[in-house]
């Protein structure tokens, strides 16, 4: 039956499957939506939720009754909210609560907990600054912290107006006089 209706119309028969394919789906989508469409009873419905708002209401306002009672101020504080609002770094003591000040930390004698408190120095830096004195010796210029990874030039200029280093030379010529 394919090939007489290919030859008539012209078409090849693998053509006119895909056409006949086309066909019955969309025959099938038609009737699945009219189905659908005319099962589908939906209505808007609109529900009146004005008992359950006093309720609640009145709820609130017993709640905050008890509380005004107990409360002077008549201040309706849910204080264990207020408590949760704090960190715990809020109550940690910060090692730098001196500000610092310019040329206030020499590079090659500070510790670590000296060289956190510069800023953009964790930690780890500030290891690896120890660890660079160690393996190559006293900082001879600023520039020098450059090599160390984790310290580039924007960091570098946050803190460099709070590190120098000390002239070894020019303490013992000042000694000797």
């Amino acid at each position: 039956m394919i090939k007489k209706l290919s030859i008539l119309i012209g078409f090849t028969e693998t053509e006119i499957k895909v056409i006949l394919f086309l066909i019955l789906t969309l025959a099938a989508g038609f009737s699945f939506k009219t189905l659908i469409n005319s099962s589908d009873s939906s209505e808007y419905k609109d529900f009146d939720y004005t008992k359950e708002d006093s309720l609640f209401t009145a709820h609130n306002l017993a709640g905050n009754l008890k509380e005004t009672d107990n409360n002077p101020t008549g201040n309706n504080i849910d204080y264990k909210w207020e408590v949760l609002d704090f960190k715990e770094s809020d109550f940690q003591e910060n090692n730098s609560s001196s500000p610092l000040l310019d040329k206030s930390i020499s590079i090659n004698e500070a510790g670590i907990d000296e060289l956190t408190r510069l800023p953009g120095i964790g930690p780890k830096i500030a290891e690896r600054i120890v660890q660079f004195r160690h393996e190559k010796g006293n900082l001879q210029k600023l520039e020098d912290l450059l090599q160390i990874k984790g310290i580039g030039e924007s960091k570098f200029n946050k803190f460099k107006q709070y590190i120098f280093i000390e002239k070894l030379d020019s303490l013992k010529t000042s000694e000797e006089k």
